[in-house]
């Protein structure tokens, strides 16, 4: 049932482990128009070599949305860790978070 966990065949991606760029001047306004692809995605020249994205050179957006893309070509997942609030006892994601659940649902 679970082997593709049994042949250790998946990959992990942490989004936070490499220095991202922008297109959005304030990072995760929810509003921008950016959702990851070259369509809405206002930087000039977003470096990605061979259609992956480049540290430092692409939008978060775009390295985001193209590791959901990845994971559903491969019938894969991705979770999303979501702080709980102790004070407000719930949890709350933040800005980022909420922008890439949008962009999830946009990619299915």
């Amino acid at each position: 049932k679970n082997d593709y966990i049994k042949e250790r065949n998946f990959g992990v991606y942490s989004p936070n482990t490499w220095m991202k760029n922008s297109c959005d001047k304030d990072w995760t306004t929810f509003t921008h128009q950016c959702r990851g692809d070259l369509d809405t995605c206002q930087m000039i020249d977003n470096k990605l070599i061979c259609g992956v994205p480049q540290e430092h050179e692409t939008c978060w957006r775009v390295s985001f949305r193209y590791q959901l893309e990845k994971a559903m070509e491969r019938k894969g997942f991705m979770i999303q860790v979501v702080e709980y609030y102790k004070d407000k006892e719930k949890h709350i994601p933040g800005d980022g978070q909420t922008i890439e659940t949008d962009m999830a649902k946009l990619v299915g």
